[in-house]
């Protein structure tokens, strides 16, 4: 099994921090989950510094597409 994620470890990335504030970080980790019954959906999330573990649905690469998510 493949699963290819977004971005990478070292990549600076954006997203909202717990005041729902943007907020740029390093991802230091990347975790990915495979529900075992449901084979079509994986899950990936990344560590990213001072942040936390965050769904890869909730992270951009720039502050610009961050806000035009909202």
């Amino acid at each position: 099994m493949t699963i290819e994620t977004k971005y990478n470890i070292g990549d600076e990335v954006w997203t909202l921090d717990i005041f729902d504030e943007p907020h740029k970080g390093e991802i230091l980790s990347i975790s990915t989950f495979s529900h075992y019954k449901d084979k079509k959906r994986d899950y990936i999330s990344y560590y990213i510094h001072l942040i936390g573990n965050i769904n890869e649905r909730e992270v951009f690469p720039t502050k610009e597409e961050l806000i035009k998510s909202l």
